[in-house]
């Protein structure tokens, strides 16, 4: 695993930064696999739970604001839908990998 410092999307109204672990390919596969996923398809709610217990592991650090409001912890984001959307987005990128040009 990585640590990479993910930037959210000009459009999202955030600005700053994360540090987040990445695995790599043979490490997601197996997180997959103790995670019961199968594919992308198959994400419940009770994967997303997974999914989200495991974006507050890799997550190492939050650095974000959206205009007065700023964002040191998962917790704080956890509670606007705009926060939650940065959430779902870390746990894409965990899965999935790092966007090249954002690392």
């Amino acid at each position: 695993m990585k640590v990479f410092k993910w930037h959210p999307a000009e459009d999202s109204g955030f600005t700053g930064k994360v540090e987040v672990e990445i695995p790599n390919y043979k490490e997601r596969i197996s997180i997959m696999q103790e995670m019961g996923i199968k594919d992308e398809a198959s994400v419940g709610l009770e994967t997303g739970s997974k999914v989200i217990e495991l974006v507050e592991k890799q997550v190492k650090s939050v650095d974000l604001s959206y205009g007065d409001e700023v964002f040191k912890d998962l917790d704080s984001l956890g509670y606007s839908r705009e926060g939650m959307d940065v959430i779902n987005q870390l746990g894409n990128v965990i899965m999935g990998g790092i966007p090249l040009g954002n690392a």
